[in-house]
């Protein structure tokens, strides 16, 4: 008989276990966690750069940074980052961003070990002055990419290292633009998806933007270069400005 009760007791524990250990596996697919750090998508005719007159070219899963970053200890840059890695994944996992929210929560879990680990997809300039290029306008516009052609071949431009930036176009159409263009030289490209709709203080912003200063450190030297006639809003944060 005591024997049948402690048969009884380990059955009851085992089975309690188990179905303990299958709730917090559906718990952690069922958004109760992850879905907290997605901020809604924007719907198409919303989806759109003020500054520059351009629709996004694909859909940016924007994340609630602040909250993010409080729960991960994560500080700006990390957390910029961390969107920036989880869209280029998204991207390169579904052509048309119709992932289910599981595989949404999968990505988000193993690019979050990532970040922790220090493997980030924007990979920092060593050099100490940035040339920060925002390029749309140019690949809409004849005229615009003439411009800044000449630009990309004068003198004060090879003083620093080139990042082009695009609020509307994917990274390899950026890419595709600058092949066209026949520039050669080494460069960075900071896609749409690393703006966020929160500052470096957490606070939400009317529009996605990015702190230049904050993401790249306050030692760095950054020139924002922008079409001339336009006032890109949505960057902030940087020491000189210059038009093309």
């Amino acid at each position: 008989m005591k024997y049948l009760i402690l048969l009884f007791i380990f059955v009851g524990c085992t089975t309690t276990e188990e179905e303990l250990q299958r709730r917090n596996v559906g718990e952690y697919f069922t958004g109760s966690g992850v879905v907290q750090y997605f901020l809604p998508d924007l719907p198409s005719w919303a989806d759109t750069v003020a500054s520059l007159s351009c629709t996004r070219e694909a859909s940016v899963r924007f994340f609630d940074l602040n909250k993010l970053r409080q729960s991960f200890g994560l500080d700006y840059q990390q957390g910029i980052q961390f969107q920036l890695s989880f869209n280029i994944d998204r991207a390169l996992r579904s052509s048309e961003n119709n992932q289910s929210l599981i595989e949404e929560e999968r990505l988000f879990y193993s690019v979050s070990e990532r970040v922790q680990a220090g493997i980030v997809p924007f990979k920092m300039p060593t050099f100490k002055k940035i040339n920060l290029i925002v390029v749309d306008l140019a690949m809409m516009d004849e005229a615009k990419a003439s411009s800044l052609k000449t630009l990309l071949k004068s003198p004060e431009f090879l003083t620093a290292y080139p990042v082009f930036v695009s609020l509307c176009f994917s990274d390899m159409k950026t890419r595709d633009f600058l092949t066209k263009i026949n520039y050669l030289g080494e460069y960075s490209i900071l896609p749409m998806s690393a703006l966020s709709p929160f500052n470096q203080d957490g606070q939400l912003q009317p529009i996605p933007m990015m702190n230049l200063k904050e993401f790249f450190g306050i030692d760095k030297n950054i020139r924002l270069i922008e079409p001339k006639g336009i006032h890109v809003n949505e960057l902030t944060g940087f020491d000189q400005k210059k038009v093309y």
